[in-house]
This record gives structure tokens, C-alpha cells and sequence, in this order.
């Protein structure tokens, strides 16, 4: 006997009529490149059933599908379901942000040589303990993204 529920064995003998072999093996290889399934979706829709989006458990039934195509084909649903389990992944990431900032320095002067003290100044702008009195923040630029680690999240989807 299977672990697919009633509506599960439908997603699936949906899938296999709707879709060749290629097919299937082609959008479960793909999944995690676009993060939902095509064909899933599709069949889900046209059976008047809903999954959840983000995070789609659609994987497992693609992988079920594609494993099992022969036996879906001759209405065989003895083979259990691999439970695809939900995943927390964390990502380092290296960003670099344009700031555009502007400061404010307090300085005795005359007026004919203020333009001079402010080109000496900027020189050495920091010594002079500016105050920050602005910022735009710019584009960014992701230069790194770097996987770290993951968590289990104690879930198995069943509809």
C-alpha cells in the first residue's frame, strides 16, 4: 500500500498522461533553477487543487513521477513517496553600496581665500572632524554570495 494520499496519486497519473518521461525529468531537474514547476502547477490547476508557492513541495512529486513513470502508467501506486523535508539555508553575502554622503566643516576664513582653505581641506578632510549632514544611498552590487549552512525544518508536505 502507498503513502500518496487520494489527491497525491491524482497530481501524479495527471502528470504522467499530461507529460512525457523527458518532460518531467527535464522540469525536476530544472526546479531548483526557477524555484516552481510547470508542469505541477499546471496539473494542479486543471485539478482544482492548490500548493503552497514559496517553498513549492512540488519536487517530490516530479521525483515520484519520473521514478515511478512505468508503473503510474499501469495505475501501480505501490511505491512509496520520498517526502521532500523543508530547509532553512543561510547565505553569506558581499555587497558593496554606493553611499553618497555629504559633510560639513567649520572653519574661520576670509572670504577671498575660502576657496584655497576648502582645497587644502579636502585633502585631508577627516582630520577636520567633519559632521555628517547627508546620505543617498546609491545602487549596490552583490560580489558575493556564499552558501554557509542549513537547518532542518522538522516539515514533510502532504496534500
Amino acid at each position: 500500500m502507498s503513502n500518496l494520499s487520494n489527491r497525491e496519486t491524482a497530481i501524479v497519473k495527471a502528470m504522467v498522461r499530461m507529460y512525457d518521461k523527458s518532460a518531467i525529468l527535464s522540469d525536476y531537474e530544472e526546479f531548483y533553477d526557477r524555484a516552481y514547476s510547470p508542469i505541477c502547477d499546471s496539473v494542479v490547476k486543471i485539478l482544482g487543487l492548490r500548493l503552497p508557492t514559496n517553498p513549492s513541495p512540488a519536487v517530490q512529486y516530479l521525483k515520484y513521477a519520473y521514478d515511478y513513470f512505468e508503473d503510474i502508467q499501469d495505475n501501480n501506486f505501490e511505491n512509496d513517496i520520498e517526502r521532500a523535508k523543508l530547509f532553512s539555508l543561510t547565505y553569506s553575502i558581499t555587497e558593496t553600496q554606493v553611499l553618497y554622503k555629504t559633510y560639513a566643516v567649520e572653519v574661520y576664513s576670509f572670504l577671498e581665500d575660502v576657496r584655497e582653505v576648502a582645497d587644502k581641506i579636502e585633502g585631508d578632510l577627516w582630520d577636520w572632524d567633519p559632521n555628517e549632514i547627508d546620505v543617498d544611498y546609491g545602487d549596490s552590487d552583490t560580489e558575493r554570495i556564499e552558501f554557509d549552512d542549513w537547518d532542518e525544518i522538522d516539515d514533510e508536505f502532504e496534500i
